[in-house]
Formats: C-alpha cells, sequence, structure tokens
C-alpha cells in the first residue's frame, strides 16, 4: 500500500485484507457500491473536516488508504461524499441513473479486470494485459457479468471509447520475433537465433535449452 497521511494508515493494511475488501465491495452492482459508501461515511469519524472511515475490527483509516484498500477511484469516491453532505438518498440516486450511470460502471469494471490482470511496466506508465488478450473478448466477459446479474450494459462502441478516453495507457502485450534478446549489456542475439528460441521459451523447461 502507497504512503497516505501522517498518520500512516497504510500500515494498518495489507494485500491479504485490500483481496477481501475488494472482493465485498465489487461483488455488488454499482448502486449497492454507492449506498455502501454513503453508510461507510455515515458511520465514519471526522478530524478536521476529513473522514476516517471504519473497515475490520473497528479500525479507522483515512479516505486515501481507504480508497486503496478497496479499490475506490478518488472520482467515486469525492461523489459519494458529495452525495452523503448533500443528504442524497441512495434510491433517488437509483431512480436518477443513466448513460453517465453506465459510463462509470462499465469504467469500474476494466478497472478491477486491470488489477487483478494487468501488469505495470516500470519504465513507462503502461499497464499491459496479457498476451492474446482481446478488446472484444474483454467486452463480451463485461456483458456477459451484465446478463448474469440482470443489469444494463454499456453498447461495445461506447465501451471501446471509454476504453481509449479513460484508459490510454492499458494496452495488450504484444510478441513480435524483430527485437533483440539481451545477454548482457554489450551482446545481443541476432534476430534470426531470436525466431528460434522464442518458441522454445515458451516451452516447458528441458537440458537443452538450459545447456544451450
Amino acid at each position: 500500500m502507497k504512503k497516505c497521511c501522517i498518520s500512516k494508515c497504510h500500515l494498518n493494511v495489507n494485500m491479504d485484507m485490500a483481496r477481501r475488501c475488494r472482493e465485498i465491495l465489487w461483488t455488488k452492482d454499482f448502486e449497492s457500491r454507492h449506498e455502501w459508501l454513503i453508510q461507510k461515511l455515515r458511520d465514519a469519524k471526522q478530524n478536521n473536516g476529513k473522514y476516517f472511515l471504519m473497515i475490520e475490527n473497528g479500525l479507522g483509516i483515512c479516505s486515501k488508504a481507504f480508497c486503496q484498500l478497496f479499490y475506490i477511484s478518488k472520482g467515486f469516491y469525492y461523489k459519494s461524499v458529495k452525495d452523503y453532505e448533500n443528504g442524497v438518498l441512495s434510491t433517488g440516486y437509483q431512480r436518477r441513473r443513466s448513460k453517465t450511470s453506465l459510463y462509470d460502471d462499465a469504467k469500474f469494471w476494466l478497472e478491477e479486470y486491470a488489477t487483478y490482470h494487468a501488469d505495470r511496466m516500470p519504465d513507462s506508465e503502461d499497464v499491459m494485459l496479457p498476451y492474446k488478450t482481446r478488446k472484444e473478448g474483454l467486452y463480451l466477459r463485461y456483458k456477459s457479468e451484465r446478463v448474469e446479474k440482470f443489469r444494463n450494459f454499456f453498447s461495445k462502441t461506447s465501451f471501446m471509447r471509454m476504453w481509449a478516453d479513460m484508459f490510454p495507457h492499458l494496452k495488450i502485450k504484444k510478441v513480435s520475433v524483430r527485437f533483440m534478446l539481451q545477454i548482457n549489456k554489450k551482446k545481443f542475439i541476432p534476430l534470426e537465433l531470436c525466431a528460434t528460441l522464442i518458441p522454445l521459451l515458451k516451452s516447458p523447461p528441458c537440458n537443452y535449452i538450459a545447456n544451450f
């Protein structure tokens, strides 16, 4: 967990706790998540105008650590804070659900999928989905999950536009024989040999590869 505040709330949570918390939250639909967060804000303690929200064992943590723990975006959190402070009821919120809500729901779905399936690149801002992942396949998975829960879903065109607008750095790994495998800082394997080695490297380990 990243550093959060002077109280160092991030030290009170770990990834095992994060997995449990995210499962609790992200198995809910969009309206239920909104209602759940507003209830958390009702139960929260305030210090100098800042919320400290309750988690396991009655522990209160700052909003930054809370959002990290549950993988909640800043936009969703502060929208819920605004609704809570303005006295917006969840039932009224449900009645006003619109295309904006579907947009947020699709965005949160893709955020969650990337959290568990993508790798962040150390030398860039890119977040890479596994090789051979297909955008159309991800959309069909998103749509299927919504249908199973009897929920509305974004069209394919809208889903792809949302991906391009909100996640420009979320990409799919590409494998090509036209690159050099670095052995050390000065030596490289020729391109022709790369074409031979890449299929072997994808295969289970064996002695002749180890002794190559």
